[in-house]
């Protein structure tokens, strides 16, 4: 997927009405981005690897240096795609309503913590939240993890 197809995917998740469905579809398309990737890292170790077994004793530590780097960049994405998979689990194996339970609005106001006072601003979609911190939330919590 390239960068354009990419903002069209997230600008049509933003347009989605309920703040649950988003995050899946943001979880979502960026877990399609980094399996690609991590298709791409795992090419680039293979013609790493190929570089070294080719390489004379002269250039080796150059090209073992290179594998190394790129194997570090391999096993990034790879985590952060792992992340984003077991996010996406979760989230689909819970129940949404205990989300929209903990997220519930308490009193019209923002409770995204900004240094020990909340953000204050008017809360949307029966949220907790802002229309500016709605989407900062992560699956056991929000991001701020001020707030449980």
């Amino acid at each position: 997927m390239d960068d354009n197809e990419y903002i069209r995917q997230l600008e049509r998740a933003a347009a989605l009405p309920d703040w649950i469905a988003r995050k899946k579809a943001y979880l979502r398309i960026n877990l399609r981005r980094l399996d690609t990737m991590v298709q791409e890292r795992a090419a680039v170790v293979l013609a790493s690897k190929t570089n070294v077994a080719n390489t004379s004793l002269d250039g080796l530590r150059a090209a073992a240096e290179k594998l190394a780097e790129d194997a570090a960049e391999y096993e990034a994405a790879k985590s952060r795609r792992d992340s984003t998979a077991r996010s996406i689990h979760i989230l689909d194996s819970e129940d949404e309503q205990r989300y929209r339970e903990q997220n519930k609005d308490i009193d019209g106001t923002c409770q995204w913590n900004y240094s020990a006072s909340g953000c204050g601003k008017p809360t949307v979609e029966g949220t907790r939240w802002c229309a500016d911190h709605i989407d900062k939330w992560t699956m056991l919590r929000h991001s701020t993890g001020d707030n449980d």
